[in-house]
């Protein structure tokens, strides 16, 4: 009886030191994630108030500060950029949207004058994947294989939070005066990374015409249209819960192929 009392004594112990040996996260800036990343603005979840970035850097070895920081400026301008386009593209089509919709436009789009701006949701970086509602997967030139075809581009997570860039095979900027798909051997990452967040919020390929949805390149248009606008208010207004921030089902994602 002595050693039985022991012996849950030793694992108790056991189990309190691999606790304690687990390091916490800790982020630089605090953010109120609740007030951001986890209210949703329509019956998608997906659509939040503001995103929590969380990016990975798939590399054999650290990378230097300066390069993850110019990453991080060209992904996070861009994600906002992107996110930018799809709120433009529901006020192109604002008579016809419902009321919830008009009046998230009317609260997040501010006159002067003749012109409009459309104050598009928050986005920040965050340390701790606990703390995100979206991940972005870098695949670097020092990392592993990527292991999906040259040609891609980048691949999401339909109805997810994930997101996964070919910067291995693929050089990409973010430019705010550049308006198309590519700039000599530059491809630009805001209409990459709204043509995947349109597959994150649920929006499948479109092949019939110029779209941003469009499966190639070649086909993609600079940012999202109409109908593209018309098929995004669509999909806001559905349950849709989506999958956790990293998660990624090779048998449910689906990518942007480089029109070579």
């Amino acid at each position: 009886m002595r050693i039985l009392a022991l012996c849950v004594l030793l694992l108790s112990c056991v189990r309190t030191q691999k606790i304690s040996s687990v390091q916490e996260c800790n982020e630089r800036i605090r953010w109120k994630f609740e007030d951001y990343t986890k209210k949703p603005l329509f019956a998608s979840q997906i659509f939040t108030k503001g995103y929590g970035i969380h990016i990975v850097y798939d590399s054999k070895t650290e990378l230097p500060q300066i390069v993850r920081d110019s990453m991080s400026f060209i992904l996070l301008n861009g994600f906002r950029a992107a996110l930018t386009t799809w709120g433009v593209s529901l006020i192109a089509n604002k008579s016809t949207l419902s009321k919830d919709i008009v009046g998230y436009l009317d609260a997040y789009n501010f006159k002067t004058g003749n012109n409009y701006t459309y104050n598009a949701p928050q986005v920040f970086s965050v340390d701790c994947i606990e703390n995100a509602n979206f991940v972005i997967r870098v695949y670097t030139q020092s990392g592993k294989k990527f292991r999906y075809s040259r040609e891609i581009l980048a691949k999401a997570q339909i109805q997810g939070r994930t997101i996964i860039i070919n910067m291995q095979n693929h050089q990409m900027i973010y430019d705010q005066k550049l308006f198309q798909i590519k700039s000599g051997l530059f491809f630009n990452i805001v209409p990459i990374l709204a043509h995947e967040l349109g597959h994150c919020f649920g929006l499948s390929h479109q092949n019939d015409g110029k779209s941003i949805m469009a499966s190639s390149s070649k086909s993609i248009s600079n940012f999202p249209l109409m109908k593209d606008g018309q098929n995004f208010a669509l999909i806001l207004g559905k349950q849709i819960k989506g999958g956790a921030p990293g998660y990624f089902n090779p048998t449910e994602r689906v990518g942007l192929r480089a029109g070579l």
